[in-house]
This record gives C-alpha cells, sequence and structure tokens, in this order.
C-alpha cells in the first residue's frame, strides 16, 4: 500500500516541475523582450542627443 502511494505521488510533483520551469522560462523571455526594449530606446536617445550635440558644435563653429 505505501509503495503504491509513493509511486502515485511524484506526478504532481513533476507537473509543478514543468510548470514552474515554463513559467520562468516564459517570464525570462518577456523580461529579456523587456530589457532589449529598453536598450534599443536608450540607443535610439543616445543617438538623438549625439545629433544634438554635433548641431551645437556646429553652430559654435559658425559663430566663431
Amino acid at each position: 500500500m505505501g509503495q503504491s502511494e509513493s509511486a502515485n505521488n511524484p506526478h504532481p510533483m513533476v507537473i509543478e516541475i514543468i510548470l514552474r520551469a515554463f513559467l520562468a522560462k516564459k517570464q525570462l523571455a518577456n523580461f529579456l523582450y523587456m530589457s532589449l526594449g529598453h536598450i534599443r530606446l536608450k540607443t535610439s536617445e543616445n543617438r538623438k542627443e549625439s545629433r544634438n550635440i554635433m548641431r551645437r558644435s556646429e553652430i559654435i563653429k559658425t559663430t566663431m
């Protein structure tokens, strides 16, 4: 009796582990996607900023 119980018991645990792994993978994917989006946003901001600096330096050169 005790053995059949322990044989039937691991299944919910295995399912739980698989579900947790799946959810963790999904969360990781979402996190990576979000952080990549953030990095993309930052680089575009940096490009705009560098363009503004270039313009300012051009203006300074022409006024001198």
